[in-house]
């Protein structure tokens, strides 16, 4: 399973940007979500998990569950792989650059006006990053609920739109974000 499921996971990491939230002036509350991304081969789903600069994503990869925890306040991300009890450190300096939360409090930003999606008054955002050219928008609670990703031939990365949906914002259980007990680093 090991590296490709290691670059598969790392590569939804990258696309994901949505789910590595939270840090900055318009940190947004604590919750989980469903995340969508549409975009070749996918779509995928997970679940993610949201709480100040932790972070946690689980998918089903290949049927198996797979999942990411990020801890900003700690400096370090990992993949966790169940099966073998065991759990592999990612670079948390490019799974940070794939954060959409921080990168757009961060950007250069061109104001698109508000729009009404699905009943809620949505503020949407043209990103000015290094590469990428993005569309947002986001809720009146600082979370940021849908992105459009153009394809960057250069990074090999398709397009792509990152949606979340059953938000609930409350708060998370602070053991989702810790390795569980037991797990050793992979070797």
């Amino acid at each position: 399973m090991g590296s490709i499921m290691s670059r598969l996971l790392f590569g939804l990491v990258w696309l994901s940007g949505g789910l590595f939230l939270n840090h900055s002036v318009y940190a947004a509350p604590d919750y989980q979500a469903t995340q969508t991304i549409h975009t070749t081969p996918g779509p995928f789903v997970s679940q993610i998990y949201v709480s100040g600069q932790k972070e946690r994503q689980d998918a089903m990869l290949g049927g198996k569950m797979v999942s990411t925890i990020i801890r900003r306040d700690q400096g370090v991300a990992w993949l966790l792989i169940p099966e073998k009890n065991q759990y592999e450190e990612l670079d948390i300096a490019q799974v940070s650059t794939a954060s959409i939360q921080p990168l757009w409090q961060q950007a250069t930003k061109t104001d698109l006006g508000e729009v009404l999606q699905a009943g809620v008054k949505l503020h949407r955002y043209a990103l000015s990053t290094q590469g990428q050219p993005m569309v947002i928008a986001v809720n009146p609670q600082g979370i940021v609920v849908d992105s459009e990703l153009a394809a960057d031939p250069v990074q090999g990365t398709p397009a792509a739109r990152i949606v979340l949906s059953n938000i609930q914002i409350e708060p998370v259980d602070s053991t989702r974000f810790d390795l569980p007990a037991g797990y050793q680093k992979r070797r």
